[in-house]
């Protein structure tokens, strides 16, 4: 092995200032890192901030060095609702995001004469009565006033370069697009003809408004233009426009018809969500794309139309309880994640055979339906598309599909009939669970088609399971908790194994696999992938206490060691670069652990519940992430190590970065004693062959590659600056490799 040298960089020039902060009368003023200014960055807490508040033109944290105040900054006094007067200094040019929202006794403001940006939500929910716009501002973000309820009118000056006013409403200066209502301006409210465009939350929490009169001029309605009008029950929307965004009506929750106009093109991620009130609805034939959740928890929609193409988007019907029927018609292409999820009025749906594409849970719980037809050409039955329709009683898959995935059609409790072609190679974990089918099935070994999909009953002792000939796929969780299973014998055919097959199985010493197998391969019992570059599982029943994986190797499955506590060593080679999430999860004897220079990812709990960790050794100088954000804070890859007693030893030279990297800095004791670290032109090149394609790993940028025919011709020659390289040869040949100083031979 090379000596590692590690070089120290010389401070060539001083360091940049570190932020300060500053507190001026309870308001905190931050210092930028060059010190040329100060910003608002927060307060001491609202109770201290009352009556009118004043912030400073500039802060000094010596009595000597002054800081301009120039801007403040994102929710710096969000929800102070105590003080009713803000003075601005005339040195601010920023106020950021919702910096006074929800101030909602705040009624005067002078905004300054330098003010260039205002932010989204700057003053929204205040009590502002009148906003002036000054001549220097530039930027006004969308909602920067909304649900404002006292603002009753802008004042702009007329010579303004960018921005108008029409009666007291905010314009562009050419007045194509309304920027701002006042909330307390009225009721009504026609729009001029001269705007094409409804601006971004222009109207939103217009909490007075019962009628809005939207002309033929406008082609575009802004992301939360109408949001939360919820005194408006009718709306026209004329035909001239092409394209409602994101949350334009969102919430508008007593509005009972809509029409969509024919030319309508485009209707964005929750456009109408959480419209309650809507009964019926048709979707023209012109709309191109139905966007997320543009339609979830219109709890009243009863009728529905839909005429139009192109894409239904997640989530986009989700929770419409009240749909009987929905008919989607030829020309739509895909159906979303969730997309009439929770419909449980349906009785009947319809997807037309244009439709190859149907995400996860899109029907889950669409408790009516007692027939579907699932169209040919469909290649994926997702994650939960069916899953508790609890009415439907009958399934033909088509030909077309290769894949039902998980929970597919978990707990269809009267699916007693289901038709699974062979064309099917996998099956996943729960797919049938709590069906009809399911239940009137014979113990043993229960084939979904040709996939083993699950061990029912009790397990004799010492049983070695042989798959029939021909299956395609082992379902993820099969033979979950058999624990008298001691060997099994994978057949060619299979090419598809679900993940933890054999989870709980605790005698099972041996995984052999067919040597004719085109996906995987097996040795000394383990399961690999076919070139043996990816470990699937090692069996949890092998008594041995150390393993070395072979020197192939560049990946570890998730939970491929899972709670395999008779290891207390694994040998994990150089050109290993990922392992997966629970793989080494309650290997609860493992006691000492080195991390190769090439390994660049450890996936979530990879090393979980790993208790019995004394040592562990990282030969990268540079700390790799170990850290997952969670619910309840972040989840770290050895989680249930004690490391208050595991030392953790590293290169010569980086004690400091592990000392300070998320995760690692929590072992008590970083010892940086690691000399030798290997060089990235030592790791073993690893070549992978997928049909007609070479893809060539662990390469040193840098690397000049040749490749020859077996009768030594030159076939091409060509420089890396990659870790790999792919390469499309003709089948049915030896080529020999040489990458650097390394050569191999390969048949593809």
């Amino acid at each position: 092995m090379k000596k590692l040298v590690l070089l120290s960089l010389s401070l060539l020039s001083s360091l940049a200032m570190q932020a300060t902060d500053i507190t001026v009368n309870n308001i905190i003023y931050t210092v930028s890192e060059d010190g040329a200014s100060a910003s608002v960055s927060s307060n001491m807490g609202r109770q201290y901030l009352v009556g009118t508040i004043v912030i400073e033109d500039s802060v000094t944290s010596d009595s000597v060095t002054f800081y301009p105040v120039t801007s403040i900054g994102a929710n710096a006094l969000n929800s102070c609702w105590n003080f009713t007067e803000v003075i601005i200094p005339e040195t601010v040019t920023s106020i950021g995001n919702g910096a006074f929202s929800g101030c909602n006794a705040l009624a005067s403001v002078i905004l300054p004469e330098k003010l260039t940006f205002l932010g989204n939500g700057a003053f929204s929910n205040t009590a502002i009565p009148t906003i002036t716009i000054p001549m220097s501002l530039t930027t006004i973000e969308g909602g920067a006033f909304g649900a404002a309820l006292d603002l009753a009118q802008f004042v702009v000056p007329a010579e303004h370069p960018r921005y108008s006013t029409l009666d007291g409403v905010l314009f562009t200066k050419n007045q194509d697009t309304i920027l701002a209502y006042p909330n307390a301006k009225g009721s009504s409210y026609i729009i001029p003809s001269s705007v094409t465009t409804i601006g971004p939350y222009a109207f939103i929490w217009s909490r007075d408004m019962t009628s809005i009169t939207i002309p033929s001029s406008v082609e575009t309605i802004c992301r939360g233009a109408f949001q939360s009008c919820n005194g408006v029950t009718s709306i026209q929307i004329p035909a001239s426009v092409k394209t409602i965004e994101e949350q334009a009506f969102y919430a508008c929750c007593y509005i009972e018809s809509w029409v969509l106009p024919e030319g309508l093109q485009t209707i964005g991620k929750n456009a109408f969500n959480w419209n309650f009130s809507m009964t019926s609805l048709t979707i023209p034939s012109t709309v191109t794309s139905i966007g997320d959740g543009a339609f979830a928890l219109c709890y009243a929609l009863s009728s529905l139309t839909i005429t139009s193409t192109g894409a239904i988007g997640a989530n986009a019907f989700k929770d419409c309880r009240n749909l009987l029927s929905v008919t989607i018609p030829e020309g739509v292409t895909s159906i979303g994640d969730n997309a009439f999820s929770g419909c449980y009025g349906f009785k009947s749906v319809s997807i037309p055979s244009t439709v190859s594409l149907i995400g996860e849970n899109a029907f889950a719980y669409c408790s009516g339906i007692t027939r579907i037809t699932i169209p040919e050409g469909l290649k994926t039955i997702a994650n939960g598309t069916f899953q508790g329709c609890s009415a439907l009683d009958s399934v033909i898959i088509p030909e077309s599909v290769n894949s039902i995935g998980r929970n597919a059609f978990y707990y269809c409790s009267l699916l007693d009939s289901i038709v699974i072609p062979s064309s099917v190679n996998y099956v996943g974990e729960y797919a049938l669970y709590s069906t009809p089918w399911f239940d009137n099935q014979p113990d043993g070994l229960v084939y979904a088609g040709l996939v083993a999909y699950k061990y029912k009953g009790d397990m004799p002792e010492n049983t070695a399971i042989t798959l029939n000939d021909g299956t395609k796929g082992v379902s993820g969780y099969a033979f979950d908790n058999c624990a008298n299973m001691i060997s099994i014998l994978i057949p060619a055919d299979v090419c598809q194994i679900g993940p933890l097959p054999f989870k709980g199985c605790t005698a099972l010493t041996g995984i052999t696999v067919d040597k004719s197998s085109a996906s995987f391969n097996s040795e000394e019992g383990v399961l690999f992938t076919k070139n043996v570059d990816t470990l699937i599982c090692y069996p949890t029943g092998k008594t041995t206490t150390s393993y070395i994986l072979p020197s192939t190797v560049t990946v570890i499955k998730d939970n491929a060691f899972f709670n395999c506590k008779t290891l207390t060593n694994v040998s994990i080679p150089e050109g290993v670069t990922s392992i997966g999430e629970y793989a080494f999860s309650g290997c609860t004897g493992l006691a000492s652990l080195t991390l190769p220079l090439s390994l660049n990812y450890i996936g979530m709990y990879g090393f979980y519940d790993c208790n019995g960790l004394r040592n562990i050794y990282c030969m990268n100088p540079t700390p790799i992430n170990i850290e997952y954000p969670g619910t309840f804070g972040n989840i770290d890859v050895f989680m249930g190590v004690p490391k208050y007693a595991c030392t953790l030893h590293v290169p010569s030279g980086s004690l400091a970065a592990y000392q300070t990297a998320g995760g690692w800095k929590d072992f008590a004791a970083i010892v940086d004693d690691i000399s030798d670290v290997p060089s990235i032109s030592e790791i073993p090149l690893v070549i992978v062959t997928e049909g007609n394609n070479i893809l060539i790993k662990n390469l040193e940028p840098g690397t000049t590659i040749s490749i020859y025919t077996s009768d030594g011709v030159l076939l091409l020659m060509r420089q890396t600056n990659e870790n790999e390289q792919r390469f499309t040869l003709s089948p049915g040949a030896l080529y020999f490799i040489k990458a650097g100083n390394q050569t191999v031979k390969v048949a593809l």
